[in-house]
């Protein structure tokens, strides 16, 4: 079982930085379980440095379709339709117990990707806000004098 059995797109690398240049400006993001971005870039890493390697690579993505869609059946779409397919941590994520407070990543939006042909297998690029924040406030800080 994997991205390919289910219902998906295929995506050119080049449209998920277009996307991330349109939607996701000022984020930050992490990769779990992907060999060719991992070796590239220091993670997490700011969506600007994420563009860039994903532009320069240039290969085709496979995108999961969590929300059942009658068309995901394997063909290419641009990065307008990424908005449709991103989703947030708190729906993938079973809270244990049902009635504890959800956590502050919760929001944090993912996308469940491979490289097409299946090299390097199944991986999530994970928006970090966490750290986004962490990066603005210790810009506003004042560098020392002296």
């Amino acid at each position: 079982m994997g991205i390919e059995s289910g219902p998906h797109f295929e995506l050119a690398s080049k449209d998920l930085a277009r996307w991330l240049d349109e939607r996701a400006k000022g984020t930050w993001w992490s990769v779990d379980g992907d060999p060719v971005l991992t070796g590239r870039l220091s993670f997490p890493a700011p969506e600007n440095e994420l563009a860039e390697l994903l532009r320069r690579l240039d290969r085709p993505l496979l995108v999961a379709a969590f929300r059942q869609s009658a068309d995901a059946t394997g063909q290419s779409i641009r990065w307008e339709r990424l908005d449709d397919l991103v989703d947030q941590l708190r729906n993938a994520v079973e809270r244990w117990p049902p009635d504890t407070p959800e956590p502050c990543w919760a929001v944090n939006r993912f996308f469940w990707l491979s490289w097409k042909g299946g090299k390097g297998g199944e991986w999530m690029l994970v928006e970090d806000r966490e750290t986004a924040k962490a990066f603005a406030e210790d810009e506003e800080v004042p560098a020392p004098q002296g």
